[in-house]
């Protein structure tokens, strides 16, 4: 067997005490873990202390440390707070554009090229969602469910006269909800037509 002597006066290995400052460290690290979602070891401390290295801290830059850790916890929790208080916020949702009320104007259909027809669309509104009514002087009447997006309100019509049927149709909202110019397209006792429509709101 080999044995290996160590030199009169040569140092051994040396244990590095842990000092306050890297207790601190490993303190702070732990109360920034669950603020800090992915971030780990000292990725976390630098999200409060740029200027953070692994090197000794003084002090003053463990107190710094401290009060950041202390006031990043204080704003995540406000802000946790304020979304269970208000349902939390969209601020990149649109609002969406009135169109409750009585709309009258004039509406054509392939089945009978030529012909302007008279409608009447009484609609109201809850958030994006719309229903109501159409009646139109050619005896058409229909009960209407839809929704308003992007400018734009996609409804189906359910017609309760004696011809029934159904129609999808599809209209531009003009004028912050002043008009509605669109298209449908209808399966009814008649067959199946399209046509157009120009309304204004009253």
């Amino acid at each position: 067997m080999i044995s290996v002597r160590r030199a009169p006066g040569a140092a051994g290995p040396t244990r590095r005490p842990c000092s306050a400052t890297s207790r601190t460290v490993a303190l702070l690290e732990r109360l920034v873990a669950p603020l800090c979602g992915s971030c780990c070891g000292a990725a976390r401390l630098r999200v409060l202390y740029p200027g953070f290295s692994k090197q000794l801290l003084d002090g003053a830059a463990v107190m710094e440390l401290r009060m950041r850790t202390r006031m990043f916890a204080v704003l995540v929790a406000g802000a946790a707070l304020s979304d269970a208080a208000g349902g939390g916020s969209d601020c990149s949702s649109p609002s969406v554009t009135n169109v409750q009320g009585t709309y009258i104007g004039s509406y054509t259909g392939t089945i009978q090229p030529g012909v302007v027809y008279q409608g009447v669309l009484q609609l109201t509104q809850n958030g994006n969602a719309v229903t109501g009514t159409l009646t139109t002087n050619a005896g058409r009447s229909a009960s209407v469910s839809g929704s308003v997006s992007a400018g734009r309100i996609t409804a189906t019509f359910t017609y309760t006269d004696s011809c029934k049927g159904t129609a999808s149709s599809t209209a531009d909202i003009g004028s912050g909800g002043s008009t509605l110019v669109g298209n449908y397209t209808t399966t009814d006792c008649l067959g199946q037509y399209s046509g157009g429509y120009s309304l204004t709101k009253q």
